[in-house]
């Protein structure tokens, strides 16, 4: 911890390389997180990934803090995670800080998206971390299960799916609800699987509202 903490000095030489040095201790960070590693470790390359001003200094920032990023999600440590993305979303949306919000976006893109919706929909109890994580992207996550139903496995998967769309809340169904309207099938037909299975009020109250055909025997309902 004494050596992330000489980021903060002014000489711009030393911080470049204690900022490249970082990356040596990927594998001491890695065999401590999460009980062993002090909080102050991503406060410290937070800040000063805020406050440097040299391109070189900050992309080496920026590197070791993806690093923190992937071995919070392969170590399931999703507070962790969290804890950093909102580091990095606190400050304002100004040119200055576009950086960080980029950073914050590649920390949860692709391979990390995914790994994190398969792990709200293992069969353990639902990290309170992953609900809010998801739902700073619906439409994806909604993409996501979308893709997961038209799988073999598709079937098992509704009870998971319900219970994370119910802890989520309504920023998703309502989003889920609108896709009710669309002229995709296989998304309408997806729609009301998930509605079905999470609140099927919603869906009942929402079916006459539609216009047009919902598709609803592809989705399993034909004959009831």
């Amino acid at each position: 911890m004494n050596y992330p903490r000489r980021l903060e000095t002014p000489n711009l030489t030393a911080r470049r390389t204690v900022a490249a040095g970082l990356k040596e201790l990927s594998s001491v960070i890695e065999s401590l997180w999460p009980n062993q590693l002090p909080e102050e470790l991503n406060r410290c390359a937070l800040g000063a990934l805020e406050q440097e001003t040299v391109p070189e200094t900050a992309a080496l920032l920026s590197a070791f803090l993806e690093m923190l990023g992937r071995i919070a999600v392969t170590r399931g440590d999703y507070a962790g995670l969290e804890g950093i993305l909102s580091g990095l979303e606190k400050p304002p949306r100004e040119p200055q800080f576009e950086h960080l919000h980029a950073l914050a976006h590649r920390l949860i893109a692709q391979d990390r998206w995914l790994l994190l919706v398969d792990a709200a929909l293992a069969n353990r109890a639902l990290d309170a971390a992953l609900p809010r994580l998801l739902v700073r992207d619906p439409e994806r996550l909604l993409d996501r299960l979308t893709t997961l139903l038209t799988e073999a496995r598709g079937s098992e998967l509704l009870p998971p799916i319900a219970r994370l769309l119910r802890t989520i809340g309504v920023p998703v169904l309502n989003l889920l609800e609108s896709r009710l309207y669309e002229a995709r099938r296989q998304r309408v037909s997806a729609a009301i699987k998930m509605l079905a299975a999470a609140d099927p009020e919603r869906l009942l109250r929402a079916l006459p509202r539609s216009s047009g055909e919902l598709g609803m025997e592809s989705a399993g309902f034909g004959g009831e």
